[in-house]
């Protein structure tokens, strides 16, 4: 029998994050209920960009990882970080 190698470390591997999430994960669901939302009627609004340090989240970024954080019992966002 020959002898098993490991693979080239040296070589890139290209991986997408579709791939990285179970198909049966909350994520899904919660990407899906981000895409559908109006965040104009909820009040949401963009301020525009500032010149000073990091641009802003977006609304639904931001809403997304506070529901996750809601749907686990995540209640700090060191937690959410680590997750």
């Amino acid at each position: 029998m020959p002898i098993q190698t490991g693979i080239n470390r040296d070589q890139l591997e290209f991986n997408s994050l579709e791939s990285l999430v179970d198909s049966d994960s909350e994520v899904r669901v919660i990407d899906l209920f981000l895409d559908i939302v109006d965040y104009d009627d909820l009040g949401f609004t963009n301020k525009g960009s500032s010149h000073e340090g990091r641009p802003a989240f977006a609304a639904d970024v931001l809403l997304g990882i506070y529901m996750y954080g809601y749907l686990n019992p995540l209640r700090s966002s060191r937690k959410v970080e680590r997750a």
